[in-house]
């Protein structure tokens, strides 16, 4: 079994609480252990998300892999039931939200691979890879990688990505992004209010913080957070 390290993104379309997507391989691109992945040689597998290659410990989650074009995509789903797998979650969107680049590392097996010339390098061409398990880490050594989306629903505190129209996505819970189809609260709207006008990095992001707390501790959004406090 072989670790390789990538700099990821994450998306998720269409998918519910605790989802995401990953680009974590980029094909025909020499990377920096000198390996080729070839189209093909992941298709479509399904392995475990875990926490730093801590395979002694429960996976945090499951992730689905496949090929889109030049790339290999990891549609991941975080086991939010369990308390290890929250914390990896809110780093993974605390990261994000600062801008700060996630990276992801994955093992596997190697079923086929041949000695070539790429690019005029020696390199290793991977042609069949097995995915056991797929991890974000510290460092990472992939190319062409990077953070599409997360999702988070203003109802039931799926991951949504603040970048993306709120009102292009619905969630599993029955909620609409943008304001609730259930009358939870005002949606996003509310958390924009609240960070108009705070222009410094870390006090935006502890308006985030402070808001995810209030929605945690309510279950549902609340009034803008400025002092006028409502429902």
């Amino acid at each position: 079994m072989e670790i390789k390290r990538a700099c990821i993104g994450i998306d998720c379309k269409g998918a519910g609480e605790g989802a995401g997507r990953a680009v974590f391989i980029t094909l025909n691109a020499i990377d920096s252990d000198q390996d080729v992945t070839l189209p093909g040689a992941v298709g479509s597998q399904v392995a475990k998300f875990v926490g730093a290659h801590a395979w002694e410990k429960p996976n945090i989650g499951a992730v689905k892999c496949s090929e889109k074009g030049s790339e290999v995509l990891a549609d991941f789903q975080f086991y939010l039931e369990m308390a290890s797998a929250k914390e990896w979650y809110f780093s993974l969107r605390g990261n994000y939200e600062f801008g700060v680049p996630q990276e992801l590392s994955y093992g596997f097996d190697i079923l086929d691979s041949e000695r070539g010339t790429f690019q005029g390098k020696s390199v290793r061409f991977l042609k069949k890879l097995r995915i056991i398990e797929v991890s974000p880490v510290m460092k990472g050594a992939g190319v062409g990688t990077r953070v599409l989306e997360l999702k988070h629903c203003t109802n039931c505190g799926a991951i949504e990505s603040p970048r993306i129209a709120p009102q292009a996505h619905s969630c599993s819970c029955g909620a609409k992004a943008n304001g609730h189809a259930n009358g939870n609260g005002n949606g996003d709207a509310l958390l924009m209010a609240a960070l108009k006008g705070v222009r410094d990095p870390l006090q935006r992001a502890q308006v985030r913080v402070r808001h995810w707390e209030l929605m945690s501790e309510t279950g549902r959004r609340l009034a803008p957070l400025n002092g006028h406090g409502g429902r």
